[in-house]
């Protein structure tokens, strides 16, 4: 189940909706552009386990409501990270370029073999991305 939950400012208790978002699967992961206009929702299909694949789900997002509108989903991509500018969407398997008008994204490159990592956390000029790997090298 995904959902909307209200943030009360005050104390940063969260409180039910009762909204949801609908995609192509359960969300896992999100992010969303420091704007708020636009959500993007990483998931796996749940009624395939065995040829588990991720996608990566677009919504609008409604500032005054907080209700979500499904714009697209693209295949294959994972957990997202949006870089400080907005201009991009990051995910384990490559780059994305973003739309400022719409939100909607077109695939640029495969991340690099020799940037295993993920998630991205980005230095406030953007200059720079920081991760790391789950793998482990051999000694």
């Amino acid at each position: 189940r995904s959902g909307v939950a209200a943030r009360r400012a005050l104390d940063g208790v969260l409180a039910d909706t009762g909204a949801a978002f609908e995609g192509h699967a359960i969300a896992a992961v999100a992010a969303v552009l420091p704007h708020g206009a636009t959500l993007y929702a990483a998931a796996l299909d749940p009624f395939d386990i065995f040829n588990a694949e991720w996608t990566l789900s677009v919504y609008a997002r409604d500032a005054g409501t907080g209700s979500l509108t499904f714009l697209e989903t693209e295949a294959g991509a994972g957990p997202s990270v949006v870089s400080p500018d907005g201009a991009h969407v990051y995910v384990p398997e490559g780059v994305y370029e973003r739309d400022p008008g719409t939100g909607t994204l077109t695939f640029l490159a495969p991340t690099p073999a020799y940037l295993p990592f993920f998630p991205l956390a980005f230095s406030a000029d953007g200059l720079y991305a920081y991760g790391s790997s789950s793998s482990i090298d051999p000694p």
